[in-house]
């Protein structure tokens, strides 16, 4: 009986050394380490960002989305996927204003943001938007089935 409490109390320890350890981890990464916070810009002139950007959406909502994306980025594609769902969700609330942003290390980024830019003077950024993140699942591109479908 004696051997089964001091082991309890003893991953009791452990338990809290581990707590305190994960927790100025915690601390350390996002206080101490983080340069994000100092390289933060206030933005404003937001309005002229909106007039420039691709809109998605009712063009006179009341709240406006300011997306910068990668095509190529799986982040983005995630995010994607959620905006997507908003907008239909409050179609007549919310519109999305997007910014291609091709980032150096994804092979493909900046052709397909030079294929937003001309899917836009078509009038057909939602559905390359759309397109572009739908095909972009399988990370593996066939350029004639993009154009194809366009």
């Amino acid at each position: 009986m004696q051997i089964n409490k001091f082991l309890s109390n003893i991953f009791t320890v452990i338990l809290i050394v581990c707590a305190i350890l994960v927790s100025i981890a915690v601390i350390k990464c996002e206080f101490v380490d983080n340069n994000t916070i100092k390289n933060l810009r206030f933005v404003s002139n937001w309005e002229k960002l909106v007039k420039s950007g691709q809109l998605i959406g009712e063009k006179n909502a009341a709240i406006k989305i300011i997306e910068f994306t990668d095509f190529r980025c799986h982040y983005c594609r995630n995010m994607s996927i959620s905006l997507t769902k908003l907008l239909k969700k409050y179609k007549d609330k919310i519109n999305l204003i997007v910014y291609n942003f091709p980032l150096n290390n994804n092979r493909y980024s900046f052709e397909l943001a030079l294929g937003g830019i001309c899917a836009s003077a078509q009038n057909k950024f939602k559905e390359y938007y759309d397109l572009i993140f739908k095909i972009s699942k399988s990370n593996k591109y066939n350029w004639t089935e993009i154009t194809s479908r366009l």
